[in-house]
């Protein structure tokens, strides 16, 4: 298995999580529970939001490789609906607190 770390960056300019939409929010949660959903899989090791500006998700998956990376994240709400755009890049998982 291989890990890879994908950057979830909004399509809008102006998203932040305090400036959603009434669609951006219904999405975004629908977002949640997909990577909860992967993470009781042990496919999403880590995911999260950096809280800074400009707004970056951050997502840790382990697959089998990057094909199966990608099209996981290509069926998540937030691309599905384009509130969220991605770029997946190989990474090396080189230490994790117990």
């Amino acid at each position: 298995m291989k890990e890879f770390v994908c950057f979830l960056k909004p399509r809008r300019e102006d998203f932040t999580h305090d400036n959603m939409t009434e669609d951006e929010g219904e999405v975004m949660g629908r977002h949640f529970a997909y990577l909860k959903e992967l993470c009781d899989k042990d496919v999403v090791l880590v995911a999260g939001p950096c809280l800074d500006s400009p707004p970056v998700g951050i997502v840790i998956l382990r697959t089998e490789d990057l094909k199966e990376a990608q099209a996981i994240m290509e069926k998540d709400p937030s691309i599905v609906d384009r509130v969220m755009g991605f770029e997946l890049r190989p990474f090396s998982l080189a230490l994790l607190a117990k």
